[in-house]
């Protein structure tokens, strides 16, 4: 079989030039902070999100402590975190962060397999935070780590 596919040459007209006081779209990529112990699953979002966003993925409360100091630079736009970890795991993330940072700590949005301790059980209950249930749908995913980027 052979197909022959014909399209209208594009006749668009030229652009006219925005006046200098329209809003021009921010073009460079929001940046994410990720933050998760499952080594697959970090690899497997921060693949899947670096299209859209600027991922710097951590796998520790150590290393999300760190990059979360405040003279590591640009701040994340959104913060992607794992509930259950070790040393505290996502509670502790945003309680340092809340101290230091109210603005950002409400730019966190928390995933979770599932809060089987009391304390996370507890967290999660008095988070006004989205909290997304793994396994992650990841289009629902990346619309609302969109929605919460923008809204900064």
């Amino acid at each position: 079989s052979s197909f022959r596919l014909c399209l209208p040459r594009n006749e668009a007209s030229p652009r006219k030039s925005e006046p200098s006081g329209a809003h021009t779209p921010l073009t460079r990529k929001p940046r994410l902070l990720l933050i998760d112990d499952e080594v697959l699953l970090l690899r497997s979002l921060t693949r899947y999100l670096k299209r859209h966003f600027e991922v710097i993925a951590v796998e520790s409360v150590a290393e999300a402590t760190a990059a979360l100091a405040e003279d590591q630079g640009p701040r994340p736009d959104v913060v992607l975190c794992d509930v259950m970890m070790p040393d505290d795991g996502g509670p502790a993330i945003y309680q340092r962060v809340v101290e230091r940072d109210e603005a950002l700590a409400e730019r966190f949005v928390f995933m979770t397999g599932g809060a089987f301790e009391r304390d996370a059980s507890s967290f999660l209950d008095g988070l006004k935070n989205r909290v997304l249930a793994k396994p992650l749908d990841l289009p629902q995913l990346l619309a609302c780590l969109r929605e919460v980027a923008e809204a900064r």
